[in-house]
């Protein structure tokens, strides 16, 4: 029933009541059927909220940025990073000269390296082409519809030259990118890398990433590397999605050569798990919903990936 404006009744607020009392007044008036629904609607509305407060923690701890693990991979605030176009001729031995006898090519690549302002410290010898900080070269490939220039473009050479590292991602002979020579044969292909190694005099303190197509490139360089007791030039492999996996694993079973090995969801990661099988040192990523080019689809978290994966690399085994 309702009151008449004005009408005292038992329970009603006096001056000087607090504003619970209003709050519980007004409750109190309400049929048990409105009570009801607000209590349900206030307890919906709770539970919202927590399900979205939830959902932002769990994307913040889980979700990798472009920048890496801040424990390892953040670079100094004072550093930068350069990124140069470079060109250089390749002499080839005679054993692997392509079809017409050729034993020179001439590579583009590009050049990445942290360079210290005025005023700071910082790796790769102020950035000029030396190795950085860590001690460690990254040498990116590429695959058939890709260049050198992709790995600019999706933030892995800032990533990884940020964190100190030197990296030289090459426009392969033949490719899509501004390396117009090509090397036509087998022999050419497994021999080629081993020359791109003494001609920036790598050390068994660098990096091979290696996707798709450069499979040929790459995987016969690590069956190489595999063999040797001593000397050994490469200080991890990792490979995307290689081609001619078949073609060499007998070479490569059993190899010491630390192994990342990713792969996109869709593109028969039986495959990575089948490679990665060949190394005593290895990890799998699968990227979850991620085609062939598992870089192109999630690049922030390939660069991660692969920026961890050469710290490592970076620390001597007894610190590690």
């Amino acid at each position: 029933m309702r009151r008449p404006i004005g009408t005292s009744y038992p329970g009603a607020p006096r001056a000087g009541d607090s504003n619970s009392s209003f709050v519980r007044l007004y409750i109190d008036s309400l049929s048990l059927p409105t009570r009801g629904f607000l209590l349900s609607l206030a307890i919906l509305v709770t539970a919202l909220v927590l399900l979205s407060a939830r959902r932002d923690s769990s994307s913040a701890a889980s979700a990798p940025s472009r920048g890496g693990d801040p424990a390892t991979m953040a670079a100094p605030s004072f550093a930068e990073v350069i990124v140069e176009e470079r060109e250089m001729v390749v002499n080839l031995p005679p054993e692997i000269a392509d079809e017409e006898g050729r034993q020179r090519v001439t590579l583009r690549y590009l050049e990445g390296s942290r360079k210290a302002t005025e005023g700071g410290g910082g790796g790769g010898g102020g950035g000029e082409g030396v190795e950085g900080a860590s001690g460690m070269t990254v040498v990116l490939l590429h695959g058939r519809a890709f260049e050198a220039k992709t790995w600019k473009d999706i933030g892995t050479i800032d990533h990884l030259a940020a964190a100190g590292h030197r990296v030289i991602a090459v426009d392969l002979p033949g490719g899509k990118g501004r390396t117009s020579d090509s090397l036509s044969t087998r022999a050419a292909h497994e021999g080629f890398l081993a020359v791109l190694w003494q001609h920036f005099d790598l050390t068994n303190r660098s990096v091979l990433v290696s996707p798709s197509l450069s499979g040929r490139y790459s995987l016969p360089f690590v069956a190489q590397q595999s063999r040797l007791k001593t000397g050994r030039q490469l200080g991890g492999y990792v490979p995307v999605a290689p081609v001619m996996v078949n073609s060499y694993s007998d070479k490569i079973s059993g190899s010491e050569v630390p192994a990342l090995v990713l792969n996109g969801e869709r593109d028969n990661p039986e495959r990575a798990h089948f490679l990665a099988g060949l190394f005593v040192n290895h990890r799998v990523v699968i990227f979850k919903g991620a085609g062939h080019a598992c870089y192109m689809d999630q690049p922030g978290f390939f660069n991660d990936l692969v920026g961890q994966f050469v710290m490592q690399r970076a620390v001597p085994a007894n610190l590690q």
